[in-house]
């Protein structure tokens, strides 16, 4: 603690780490939390609140190197208004989500109760038929009793011969047959309506009857016995009598056949609705026949080996729906305990799918689907309703009696048929001498069985489910949203006047679930009633604080009036005027009475309240005024900022056209509300409270004005400025504010507030920065703004060529200026680097001597530049024949800025005077060796150009040969003496090529070249490294010597030429000798010496004879290493004798294509026949077989024979000709 002296240790300590336990090394501290919070960033540590409090007791900034992003307050407040109006003590009960979500006790699925109608009249049942209209029952007296689902008996049937028990019962899809199947193998067909035996045949089956199923019509079925046998019959029914015939399509190869089923296609869009398939369960597998439009068997489905001896299949199809919401043809087979679901997609073995596999207890008897998703399984004990795709057992119901069984008689007599049906969702089961009924519950039913059971939550919270459409779907749904309100209304109206649930509870109930199923209006028009008046004031209070964390959630969005003024009275009498604001926040402001709020918003200062009523009555100017006077008249410096910042941020909505939770204000209202906000600045003493406070925010917020067009926006900047004028930081932020605003929009400035900008700005030596303040809350903010540096912040960051532009902008926007105003100006810019302010200012004085003073020793290279501009300017306006002398006088400095722009300066106001202006500058050659570069470009000047030839030998000599190259003048003679005083060798060679003294030009060359390669012999020899320019300087030396023979081949002779060549040949080669040893030291030396070569051979053969070069090569370089040079030479001489042999065939070509065409010509002169196209060279006229005789010669020329005295054609002077 050494650094704080001066201070009280023991009290720093217990300030600093009052409540930090003591640890050991590397354990993590535990710090209390401080009272007072200067940031409430939960991501920092209360230790980095210590290391703050620190820093203040010291003196220093709390602004740390962390907190670098930049935050705006304004932003801040909004974040805090949303925070504030969704934050509340009170706890969002869910009490009915929580009993979803969690409910212990699963709902009630179905409904089974006993037949007790039917169950004395069952004198042993052997098989059961269900429909939708009826209920039949075989016993095993062969008796058929048939009843309404109700049990009412409706007919009794029985044949007058005895063929034993009923064992088998279908009734046609037209409910005009019925067929039955006996134990002794008869078969009976019924008149249903009449109860009359149509036909009875017992010669198809000689065993019981199993299974018999109508499949195509009425009068087409299926049969099956226990043999067996599986038969199709066809009933035909004739004028006196019913006719029978069968087709035989299994004889005993399943074994027994238990049970049989027929798809009936349920949908028009499946791959098997063009088929008619029928399941056949055996006692050694099921098998999948197709029946329509071809009979067969395509697939097979094994007995299963664990299943027992005595268990038969049990077959049910359906259209199903699966998890995924597929819906699909299905086959369930049970074998004893185990069920398999089947997807049946194409009747083909790949068509075949097994989707589900379960196991149960006890051995499944008999199978139903109750929807296309929830089956009916039952067996000896219990019965269960399943869900087969998501393998759930749902409900189950353990039975009181024996169903009938079905299984494999040991004694080898008869099975019985199923005793278990269902249609859509009821099931009936049929025991010894016992019926029940197995309802599936619909959601009505649910809730019904649910409220008689006294399970209130239960019932609600599946009321939600209901609502929500969030519940099983087996349930089934609701005809219409309406009905479903209705009953759900009527439910909690009778479940608020239960007695045995205490007040609390129905209450909080009450309220979560008329706020989930959207019914508020009975909440608030009849229950809140009900509760009051049966339950007192604690009713009241308890419900209100109950509502308001629905309200605030936003799940409540309209209350009443009526109960809005119970709720505002409930607030005010606990002193909690701020709930009030919470709620109306959170209400659709339409829903709100002003008359009702506003008087409360006014007395308690419900300040984001009034925002959003008065925002309703589109009154933006009230908000402001409340706001501005709870600013003034507050104390506390904390608070006073808050209220200031809010205040900032709803006008700053105001200006961008939005309201408060996210509506925006009318455009044809945005414009008058402008004109009131702006009239209220200018009345109000707003600025001078402002800037005391943040200024930079304000000034952001007046930002928002413009460019609105709005007449006195000058008076309001005016008033700023009288708000700032007599604190430098607030004039600078001002200032600022000008200059940016000035980029963005034409805006008026008085000439009071132009020049003030102008001094401040003029003040500033460096650019200004913007260092934020950091805050995660808009307390924290002020915190630090206020007890931290608040003049680091800047309305903008601003650079000294930004402030530059925008003075010129401002004294600009003036035509006169006021001499004074001038003077002070340029005393203050005189010590800054602004240049061209200072320049426009002494131009206001008149003063351009200074001007271009001022401008020529800038330190800024392009604010130099501008001086072209400027003397141009200066020179239009009048002759100003004194600033034209004292220009000549800074001409090298000008040039050395710009030699080309000084040129046309000259050129445009200084005319005839190039000579005078080169004179000035024989001082600095290379400035005028720049300007007269520049001036050449379009002047022809002997004398200049012949200077500048002069300049680029003695200062640049590698640019005399491009500048020659490229001016097409008639100074070649004196241009070769300088050339030639100042040994520039490549200008001069050029020079003399020009002039015809090819021998002079090509000697040069030969002796730049020696020089070169004596140079790099030395430097070789020294092994210097970098030769690599010079090396390629004497390749390319090389090789502008070839060229030069080559332009000249014409100009020269035949034996000057060949000296030439061989002259340079023996330079290569003497060149390749001197430096072979060298290679391995300089990659780059090898491959330009055979370049070289390479290039002056190729072109030597063009016109030096081959024997020639070879006897040189002979006679002078014997012990040459041609090795070396062997590729580049077979690459010439190919090269060269391939365009001999072209050559060679061109001419023969040529040759033979001429004696081709004399030939047609002389064929077709003796043939008669002339082309349209041949026309006589003298008259014109074309040759035709009428035009009598002709010449034609070898030229390929025509004459008529009258036209042309002599036979030779007088176009090529040829005599040859045929005629």
């Amino acid at each position: 603690m050494e650094e704080f002296e001066g201070y009280d240790v023991m009290m720093l300590e217990e300030i600093l780490y009052e409540g930090i336990e003591t640890r050991e090394k590397d354990e993590v501290p535990v710090v209390p939390s401080f009272v007072f919070r200067f940031t409430q960033n939960p991501e920092e540590s209360p230790l980095e609140d210590q290391e703050k409090l620190e820093k203040l007791l010291l003196g220093q900034p709390l602004t740390s190197k962390k907190v670098q992003e930049s935050y705006d307050p304004l932003d801040l407040v909004q974040i805090k208004e949303f925070q504030d109006m969704s934050f509340t003590d009170k706890q969002l009960h869910n009490y009915l989500n929580d009993k979803r979500q969690y409910q212990s006790v699963k709902l009630p699925t179905f409904h089974a109760y006993p037949i007790k109608d039917l169950s004395p009249q069952l004198s042993i049942p052997t098989v059961l038929r269900l429909t939708p209209s009826y209920l039949i029952v075989g016993n095993a007296y062969g008796v058929l009793n048939i009843y309404t689902h109700g049990i009412q008996e409706l007919k009794t049937l029985q044949s007058s011969k005895a063929f034993g028990s009923v064992t088998s019962i279908d009734l046609s899809p037209d409910d005009n047959y019925l067929i039955t199947g006996y134990s002794g193998g008869q078969i009976c067909l019924w008149d249903f309506k009449t109860c009359s035996l149509l036909r009875a045949n017992n010669s198809f089956h000689n065993t019981s009857i199993t299974s018999f199923k109508f499949w195509k019509g009425p009068l087409s079925a299926i049969s099956s016995d226990s043999s067996g046998k599986v038969l199709l019959i066809e009933y035909s029914k004739n004028f006196l009598s019913i006719g029978v015939n069968s087709t035989n399509i299994l004889k005993g190869e399943i074994g027994l056949v238990a049970d049989i089923q027929v798809l009936i296609p349920e949908t028009e869009d499946h791959a098997l609705d063009s088929y008619t398939i029928c399941a056949i369960g055996g006692a050694k597998g099921v098998v999948l026949y197709t029946l329509t439009p071809d009979i067969g068997c395509f697939y097979t489905i094994p007995r299963p080996e664990s299943a027992k001896e005595s268990v038969l299949p049990v077959l049910a199809w359906k259209y199903v729906q699966a998890n995924n919401n597929q819906k699909m043809y299905s086959l369930t087979v049970a074998w004893g305990t185990s069920l398999q679901v089947y997807n049946v997609k194409f009747a083909i073995p790949e068509g075949i799918e097994l989707c589900v596999s379960l196991e149960f207890q006890n051995p499944v008897l008999g199978l139903s689907w109750m929807t296309n998703e929830v089956l009916f399984v039952s067996s000896y004990r219990k019965d269960m309703i399943v869900k087969p795709f998501s393998q759930e057992i749902i409900g189950e119901n353990s039975r009181s009696f024996e169903i009938v069984t079905r299984s494999i008689p040991k004694d080898g007599g008869f099975v019985l048929a199923k005793s278990i049906e269902g249609v859509e969702r009821k099931t009936l089961v049929i025991g010894n001498k016992e019926a029940q009924y197995i309802d599936l519950l619909t959601w009505s039913q649910c809730i019904d069985e649910l409220s008689n059971s006294g399970e209130w939550l239960d019932v609600l919270g599946f009321g939600l489910d209901l609502n929500s459409k969030n519940y099983p779907s087996h349930y089934g749904y609701p005809e219409s949203t309406e009905e479903l309100r209705n009953i759900l209304e009527q439910l909690i109206t009778i479940y608020v006047k239960v007695g045995t649930i205490a007040w609390m509870h129905k209450i909080s109930n009450t309220i979560e679930f008329c706020v989930e199923i959207g019914s508020l209006d009975i909440l608030f028009n009849m229950l809140l009633d009900f509760f009051v008046d049966y339950g007192g004031k604690e009713n009241m209070d308890y419900f209100v604080n109950t509502l308001e964390p629905y309200v605030i959630a936003g799940r409540i969005k309209k209350i009443p009036s009526i109960v809005m003024g119970k709720l505002m009275a409930y607030y005010l009498r606990k002193d909690i005027p701020e709930t009030i604001e919470k709620i109306l926040l959170n209400l659709v402001p339409e829903s709100i009475d002003t008359d009702q709020v506003l008087p409360i918003i006014r007395e308690y200062k419900l300040l984001s309240a009034g925002i959003v009523v008065y925002s309703k009555l589109e009154d933006f100017l009230q908000p402001i005024v409340m706001i501005f006077s709870v600013f003034s008249e507050e104390k506390d410096l904390v608070k006073k900022k808050l209220f200031y910042y809010k205040l900032l941020w709803y006008m700053k909505m105001c200006l961008k056209g939005e309201v408060f939770l996210g509506r925006h204000i009318p455009e044809t209202i945005l414009s008058d509300i402008l004109i009131n906000i702006t009239n209220w600045f200018l009345e109000s003493t707003f600025f001078e409270a402002a800037v005391k406070q943040d200024i930079v925010c304000m000034l952001k917020v007046i930002w928002e004005f413009f460019p609105n067009d709005i007449e006195n926006s000058s008076e309001i900047i005016d008033k700023i400025l009288v708000a700032c004028e007599n604190n430098s930081y607030h004039m600078l932020q001002f200032s600022i504010f000008v200059g940016r605003l000035i980029e963005k929009c034409d805006i008026l400035l008085s000439y009071t507030t132009a020049v003030a900008v102008c001094k401040q700005l003029l003040i500033v030596k460096t650019e200004v920065e913007n260092i934020p303040v950091g805050g995660s809350d808009i307390i924290a903010y002020i915190n630090n703004i206020t007890y931290g540096e608040q003049n680091r912040l800047a309305f903008s960051e601003y650079s000294l060529a930004e402030i530059s532009n925008t003075l010129l902008k401002i004294l600009k926007k003036f035509s006169k200026h006021d001499d004074q105003v001038v003077t002070a100006l340029l005393s203050l810019a005189d010590n800054t680097q602004h240049t061209l302010v200072k320049v426009y200012l002494q131009d206001l004085q008149q003063n351009y001597i200074k001007s271009l003073n001022t401008l020529i020793y800038c330190s800024k290279e392009q604010e130099k530049r501008y001086i072209f501009e400027w003397l141009n300017g200066k020179f239009q306006e009048s002759s100003q024949e004194k600033l034209k002398s004292e220009v000549i006088e800074f001409l090298g400095m000008l040039v050395e800025i710009d030699s080309d722009k000084t040129a046309h300066l000259v050129r445009d106001w200084y005319q005839n005077s190039h000579s005078f202006i080169i004179k000035k500058l024989d001082n600095a050659p290379l400035l005028q060796l720049k300007y007269l570069g520049e001036l050449l470009k379009d002047q022809f000047d002997k004398d200049l150009i012949l200077r500048y030839v002069k300049l680029l030998c003695q200062h640049s000599p590698s640019k005399v040969l491009k500048f020659l190259k490229s001016r097409d003048f008639e100074y070649f003679e004196e241009s070769l003496k300088i050339c030639t005083e100042y040994q520039v060798t490549e200008a001069e060679a050029y020079l003399n090529e020009r002039l015809g003294a090819v021998k002079e030009a090509l000697d040069l060359w030969v002796d730049k070249l020696m020089i070169i390669r004596e140079d790099l012999s030395r430097k070789m020899r020294k092994k210097e490294r970098d030769l690599g320019d010079q090396i390629l300087e004497l390749g390319n030396g090389i090789k502008k010597y070839g060229k030069v023979c080559v332009r000249n081949s014409t100009a020269l002779d035949t034996t000057e030429l060949s000296d030439f060549w061989f002259n340079i040949f023996k330079i290569c080669l003497d060149c390749f000798v001197l430096f072979k040893e060298f290679f391995y030291l300089y990659p780059q030396l090898e491959p330009t010496m055979h370049s070289s070569v390479n290039y002056i051979l190729s072109h030597m053969l063009e016109h030096v004879d081959l024997d020639q070069i070879i006897e040189c090569i002979s006679k002078d370089y014997e012990e040459f290493p041609f090795k070396h040079i062997r590729d580049n030479i077979i690459e010439v001489l190919e090269r060269h004798n391939h365009q001999k042999t072209i050559i060679t065939h061109a001419l023969k070509l040529i040759k033979e294509d001429t004696a081709s065409n004399i030939s047609h010509l002389y064929s077709s002169r003796l043939e008669g026949h002339a082309s349209d196209f041949f026309l006589c060279r003298s008259c014109g006229k074309k040759i035709s077989s009428l035009t009598g005789s002709v010449y034609i010669f070898a030229c390929g020329h025509v004459f008529h024979k009258r036209c042309q005295e002599i036979p030779a054609c007088l176009i090529c002077n040829d005599g040859q000709f045929n005629s």
